[in-house]
């Protein structure tokens, strides 16, 4: 079920993205990232509401390396995975100025705060805006 859910998802999403002539990263980005944070953003609500900060911090930390060690060296297994420049340039200095200020704050203040919550909103709205508006110059 999975694998057909997925099949169905990606054939989805690749119409949308000619009908609306957006390129493979931002349809990555825009579609497919969102979609698959769903279930992370789930637990963390619940682990959240059920005071368990450790369970959903720990859900997005381990999240965040298995999409990195297992699901891009499963990937590259099965083909190359070539970068492009706009990957290089943007979106990883983008993801490693993010991972800095969560360990920032986690190694410094031990806690997330609810204002630290609304400015990381406030950057992954910059960062989508820039994603989508000045994309193509990246």
């Amino acid at each position: 079920m999975l694998w057909a859910g997925s099949e169905m998802f990606m054939d989805s999403v690749e119409k949308v993205a000619k009908i609306y002539n957006i390129n493979q990263v931002l349809t990555g980005v825009l579609l497919v990232g969102p979609a698959t944070a769903i279930p992370e953003l789930i637990v963390t609500i619940i682990a959240a509401l059920r005071r368990r900060a450790a369970i959903a911090v720990g859900n997005i930390i381990g999240s965040c390396f298995m999409n990195i060690v297992l699901v891009i060296s499963t990937g590259a297994m099965l083909i190359n995975l070539p970068a492009p420049h706009s990957i290089l340039y943007f979106h990883i200095p983008v993801m490693l100025f993010a991972t800095a200020i969560l360990c920032f704050d986690l190694f410094y203040n031990g806690k997330i705060s609810r204002g630290k919550g609304v400015i990381y909103l406030i950057l992954l709205s910059l960062y989508l805006y820039f994603a989508v508006f000045f994309g193509r110059i990246f």
